[in-house]
C-alpha cells in the first residue's frame, strides 16, 4: 500500500504523472519507473504493461547487505513481456516473488539487463531466453531454479555477466556457453 513507501511524493495527487517520485517521462511519455527500496508492499500488477514506452522499470527490495527484503510477492505477469517491447532495463531483486520466470520475457529483445537476485522464484529457466540477444547482464541467483542450464543461453553472445548462483541447477555446464566471448564474469556456484 502506497502510505508505507518511504517516498510516495506526488502519487495519486493531482499533478502530473511526470512529476511522481520515481518516474522519468519523455515527450509526455513515461520511460522510467524507478521505485527501489521505496518499501513497495503488494503484487506485481498487470497494468504495468500498459506503459509501453517504459525502458527501464525498477522495483528492487533490500537497499543492501542486512536490509530486510522487499515485500513484492507473487509471479511477474505474463503481459510485461508480451507488452513491454521497450524495456532495456529490469530490476526486480531482493524481493518475495516466486513463481516461474514467463517465458513470454523473449519478446524483450532490446532488454540488456535482467535483475531477478534473491527473490522464490522456481521451475527450469526458460530456454526462450536466448532470443533476448541484446542481455548484457543476467543475475537469477538466490532463487529456488532448478534442472539444466538451457543451451539456448550460448545466443546471448552480448552477455557480459552471467550469475546464477544459489539454486538448484542440475547437469554439466551447456558447451554453448563458450560461445560467449564477450563474458567477463560468471558465478554458478552452490548449485
Amino acid at each position: 500500500s502506497k502510505s508505507k513507501w518511504s517516498n510516495d511524493a506526488g502519487w495519486m495527487t493531482s499533478s502530473s504523472v511526470c512529476e511522481w517520485y520515481g518516474i522519468v517521462c519523455r515527450e509526455g511519455k513515461v520511460t522510467e519507473m524507478t521505485l527501489s527500496f521505496n518499501n513497495l508492499a503488494s503484487t506485481l500488477p498487470d497494468e504495468l504493461s500498459l506503459l509501453t514506452d517504459l525502458e527501464v522499470l525498477s522495483l528492487s527490495g533490500a537497499a543492501g547487505t542486512g536490509q530486510v527484503k522487499g515485500s513484492l510477492t507473487g509471479s511477474i505477469p505474463s503481459s510485461w513481456g508480451k507488452r513491454m517491447v521497450n524495456l532495456v532495463a529490469l530490476e526486480l531483486y531482493d524481493n518475495q516473488l516466486s513463481g516461474e520466470l514467463p517465458s513470454s520475457l523473449q519478446f524483450l529483445t532490446d532488454l540488456e539487463m535482467l535483475n531477478v537476485d534473491g527473490n522464490k522464484l522456481f521451475g527450469p529457466l526458460p530456454s526462450e531466453i536466448g532470443a533476448m540477444t541484446s542481455l548484457e547482464i543476467l543475475d537469477v541467483s538466490s532463487n529456488d531454479f532448478s534442472g539444466p542450464i538451457p543451451t539456448e543461453f550460448g545466443l546471448l553472445t552480448n552477455l557480459l555477466s552471467l550469475k546464477m548462483s544459489g539454486s538448484e541447477f542440475t547437469g554439466f555446464l551447456p558447451t554453448h556457453l563458450g560461445n560467449l566471448k564477450s563474458m567477463k564474469e560468471f558465478h554458478a556456484q552452490n548449485n
